[in-house]
């Protein structure tokens, strides 16, 4: 999961968990606590987006003009990769028990799941989306294998409308139950 972003987390793990994701061996789970990593990230890259803005308005060259924007959609969609990751640590299961359990676990996701996740966490923005991603996420991380390439591609795929249609139809369900 957190392969893709080595070069923005690395310099903001403590010494602990660098070793941890240096072995290869971090999960979710072991951030949990952590938020304040995801916070410093969003702000490095916020900083890192304001200045492409700033610098694109004083550039003259259309080329750097359109290099300089396209920097500026790529940090973008890793401000919201970011967040997504941050939040799904709500609902990483964090007890000692699950930490153990998953460290002695030798099973770990699809690098195939974990580059779709990111392409779809770093293009859509909507809560629900990010919401159900940050879901996934947690359950990938806690059990690699339960959630589906196509059941994570649904998601990216699905529209605002259908998923509010698809939740308003199971939501009478239980209130009907």
């Amino acid at each position: 999961m957190m392969k893709p972003i080595a070069p923005i987390i690395v310099p903001f793990l403590p010494e602990k968990m660098l070793n941890k994701y240096l072995q290869g061996k971090m999960t979710l789970a072991m951030l949990k606590n952590h938020e304040d990593i995801f916070d410093k990230i969003s702000l490095s890259l916020s900083k890192k987006l304001e200045e492409y803005h700033v610098n694109s308005l004083a550039e003259d060259d259309p080329f750097n003009i359109v290099q300089l924007a396209e920097n500026s959609r790529i940090t973008e969609g890793y401000i919201n990769y970011i967040s997504t990751l941050k939040r799904s640590l709500f609902y990483v299961n964090d007890s000692p028990k699950c930490i153990k359990q998953k460290n002695n676990s030798q099973e770990f996701g699809s690098p195939t799941w974990y580059d779709m996740f990111r392409e779809i966490a770093m293009r859509r923005c909507e809560v629900w989306r990010r919401d159900l991603l940050a879901k996934c996420a947690a359950i990938e991380d806690e059990s690699p294998g339960t959630i589906t390439l196509k059941t994570l591609w649904n998601i990216g795929i699905l529209e605002t409308q259908s998923f509010l249609l698809l939740s308003l139809f199971f939501d009478s369900g239980i209130l009907a139950y």
